[in-house]
């Protein structure tokens, strides 16, 4: 899942992500974060083995105040 944004206007969308990776995560199981540059952006990368975001809600959690479905999970999924 990509997501463009520019002058740290998505900073709170990282740290819901974050925030969202260390909850969905059972005990034991593992969060990673890792960023990079490129074309002068940066690039964060959310690796988790929580539940995940089914691929027909990921183009929809950055809208505002969206909740996804938690009935149906979708482990081993990266967030770019």
């Amino acid at each position: 899942m990509r997501r463009a944004g520019g002058s740290g206007a998505d900073a709170p969308g990282v740290a819901n992500l974050l925030d969202n990776a260390l909850k969905y995560t059972s005990e034991g199981g593992t969060v990673r974060v890792s960023c990079r540059t490129a074309a002068e952006r940066v690039i964060v990368i959310f690796d988790d083995t929580g539940m995940g975001i089914s691929s027909e809600e990921q183009g929809r959690i950055w809208g505002r105040l969206y909740r996804g479905d938690k009935s149906a999970p979708n482990a081993g999924s990266a967030w770019v």
